[in-house]
């Protein structure tokens, strides 16, 4: 799952999504939207320096939506839809959580108070990880005792392995948050992460995720955001590149061939819908047409 490129250095991705949430927390500052109220230390000194003033976010926020559309309203989206995952699954009688490559997720942190009686476990690349163990101490925020950050190399290790010694218990009802991942991933890896959860957690244990879908040639350009994005990303972003997309044509066979029922499937709209209405009905920030958020449970 990891490459190269982070492998070598801390996710440059990772930094760029906790930057999206500390000045979503600032101009938000709410439950629904903006509720990191942690992302900021994980920035470097100068951007959580940067991000007070409102005329560095009114640039990021225009400079965002020129080179990459939607991507701010999707990160926006992004934290609510897996901060209601992460808490309704506590309450629907999950005892064990997995981050599959957690980057600077705090929810962990940040729901300590509802999450304490479970066993949660962090896997991500070396790299990124040791900077977040660092950024956690300089903010002198303890890592509950229930909360374990174990490395790991999804290319080379051994996912059961790395877990086992990190206190998974596969006969535990687990959930599993994928967030900001699948995208950089070939389809032999999804499918082995997915071939993990189906054989080493029982029934009705969960895996939740965003992902990238499939779009024509033809369509590209009428798909709000997605020609400019890719674009850029492409130039810009070599050292994580995109490298999966899903069909949501065939999306329900695809998990259900793998062992999975797809629980809940939102696109851009849905996600815009549901999660990104104001009180009067309003939607505050456009989706780019490419992202989708998926729930998916073993049979």
């Amino acid at each position: 799952m990891a490459n190269n490129g982070v492998e070598k250095e801390h996710s440059k991705t990772a930094m760029i999504a906790a930057m999206y949430r500390a000045i979503h927390n600032i101009e938000y500052n709410n439950e629904k939207y903006g509720p990191d109220h942690l992302a900021k230390y994980f920035l470097f000194g100068i951007h959580r320096w940067l991000i007070k003033t409102q005329f560095f976010r009114t640039k990021f926020k225009t400079k965002s939506e020129s080179l990459t559309p939607g991507m701010y309203g999707y990160l926006l989206a992004r934290t609510a839809f897996f901060d209601e995952i992460f808490k309704n699954s506590i309450e629907n009688g999950y005892v064990q959580i997995v981050l599959l490559g957690a980057g600077y997720d705090s929810r962990a942190y940040r729901f300590s108070n509802l999450s304490n009686t479970i066993n949660i476990i962090e896997l991500d690349i070396h790299t990124t990880q040791n900077r977040k163990k660092k950024c956690l101490k300089k903010a002198n925020i303890k890592i509950p005792d229930n909360v374990i950050l174990t490395p790991i190399n999804f290319n080379t290790d051994s996912m059961l392995a790395v877990l086992e010694g990190s206190g998974y218990d596969k006969q535990k009802k687990t959930l599993f948050l994928w967030e900001g991942v699948t995208m950089y991933l070939d389809e032999e890896s999804i499918v082995q992460v997915l071939d993990f959860i189906k054989v080493h957690s029982p029934s009705q244990s969960a895996l939740a995720f965003d992902y990238v879908k499939k779009i024509s040639e033809q369509d590209i350009e009428k798909s709000y955001g997605v020609k400019t994005f890719l674009e850029y990303w492409k130039e810009h972003r070599k050292s994580e590149p995109f490298k999966h997309t899903f069909d949501t044509s065939n999306l329900n066979k695809f998990f259900t061939d793998k062992g999975f029922l797809v629980k809940e499937n939102y696109d851009n709209n849905d996600i815009e819908k549901k999660f990104l209405l104001d009180e009067n009905k309003n939607i505050v920030e456009k989706i780019n047409a490419m992202f989708c958020f998926t729930v998916i449970t073993t049979k």
